[in-house]
């Protein structure tokens, strides 16, 4: 093995291509955000309105639909290295619309399964939907978007992914207060069966006509040439990097940001009534972080470019950190003002890390694969957190305890973030 600082980028200088291709992507990412827990958790309170389920069930769907998708995951990676980022999007596309469907018609559809319990058919029917949004919406979707974007903007990949994030995150913001007002107009239902056909509408014209990879081989040549599936050098090769401190320290920081933001989101109506019970219009909490994530993502983008992987991760955990402690400032409007500033300087730090660290760490040919495994992982975080949160107000009636422990692992990250996470780039010997 040897370190060298080239990721395999065709370095075809920036573009108004690029920058067309950054714009596409980022729709075709906004298109996912029903996927993303930010246009799930309005779903949340509705659907333990009107099913015969608890609290702590729709945590365990969530929870084992996250774990199913982030095993998928590995194989939606592989699959980007053989065939192909754009008929990988394309073919996710089509799937993404269909979960719609699925979910939209389950209210229909209990006639034809009446051998079911009611709570048996619930179960099932919104753990297959919640796998189908998380695996495309959530993991494959947005993997294979921002991995062709970030091929044309060589040397600027964070700024590309900080320009992104300013539109993805304000919009992230506004999502969970539209589908809040969708689903009070016209139920839940409904609001999925729209998004069936629109998913269909927007991403499948932009896919086919807009997006090109920028690339002097196409991936599927890459993988055809390389040895990255079959042969005992890539094997070895892949070991070297899933052993390394750099990969499980990088994969572990945006995997704790998954599981504090989105065990939060998810309950963040009970989380409010529980330490803030006076505040109201809970989901009013999304729009500030979605303005402040958007406004701080080309600054973040522009340093993470400038500085190390080390100092970035650092970075994030410390917005963790101030995240969990936003909860037990007593003064509600600096509790407030805190979690939202963190949260969406967090999201936006998140996705630019999560997007560029692994174009810098590995070979291009490895890097579909590699990012299957972190966004595996990415998606137990996600499953973890609304089912620990959810568990230990089960065990303690408040989320309080959990904050702790999580303050205390992230606190632990930090030391061995700074003490162990060294080189920039790994990859195989010529």
């Amino acid at each position: 093995m040897m370190l060298h600082q080239s990721d395999g980028s065709h370095d075809h200088g920036l573009s108004s291509r690029s920058w067309l291709t950054l714009g596409l992507c980022t729709l075709v990412i906004l298109c996912c955000v029903p996927g993303h827990t930010a246009g799930i958790c309005p779903f949340t309170e509705p659907l333990l309105r009107d099913l015969p389920l608890t609290r702590h069930d729709l945590s365990t769907i969530y929870a084992l639909a996250t774990i199913l998708a982030a095993l998928l995951t590995t194989y939606g990676g592989k699959k980007c290295d053989q065939i192909g980022m754009r008929r990988v999007l394309l073919e996710a596309a089509l799937a993404f619309g269909a979960t719609f469907g699925i979910l939209s018609a389950l209210p229909y559809g209990r006639r034809y399964f009446s051998a079911l319990g009611d709570r048996t058919y619930w179960f099932t029917g919104l753990t297959v939907g919640f796998i189908g949004l998380k695996f495309l919406g959530h993991n494959l979707i947005p993997l294979a978007a921002r991995a062709i974007y970030v091929q044309w903007f060589p040397g600027h990949k964070a700024l590309a992914v900080g320009c992104s994030g300013l539109i993805t995150t304000f919009v992230f913001g506004f999502a969970a207060k539209c589908f809040d007002w969708g689903i009070a107009s016209y139920g839940w239902p409904r609001v999925w069966g729209v998004w069936c056909f629109l998913s269909w509408l927007i991403l499948l014209p932009i896919i086919f006509f807009g997006i090109h990879e920028n690339s002097p081989l196409t991936l599927a040549e890459i993988s055809r040439s390389s040895p990255i599936n079959d042969t005992p050098a890539s094997a070895s090769f892949f070991r070297t990097v899933i052993a390394s401190w750099e990969f499980w320290m990088l994969s572990m920081g945006v995997t704790v940001q998954l599981l504090i933001a989105n065990g939060i989101s998810f309950h963040i109506v009970d989380i409010y009534g529980e330490l803030h019970p006076q505040f109201q219009h809970v989901f009013n909490v999304f729009i500030p972080i979605g303005i402040i994530g958007a406004l701080s993502g080309p600054l973040l983008g522009c340093l993470c470019d400038a500085i190390s992987l080390k100092y970035g991760l650092f970075m994030l955990q410390a917005l963790q950190l101030a995240i969990l402690s936003s909860f037990f400032i007593t003064h509600e409007r600096w509790s407030f003002c805190v979690f939202a500033m963190t949260m969406g300087m967090s999201w936006s730090l998140y996705g630019i890390l999560l997007t560029t660290s692994w174009s810098r760490f590995v070979a291009k040919p490895y890097q579909g694969r590699t990012l299957g495994w972190v966004y595996a992982q990415t998606m137990l975080g996600s499953a973890a957190g609304p089912w620990l949160f959810s568990a230990s107000h089960l065990v303690w009636d408040t989320y309080r305890p959990m904050m702790q422990y999580l303050i205390l692992g992230i606190v632990t990250m930090m030391a061995l973030t700074i003490t162990f996470v060294k080189r920039e780039t790994l990859a195989p010997r010529a």
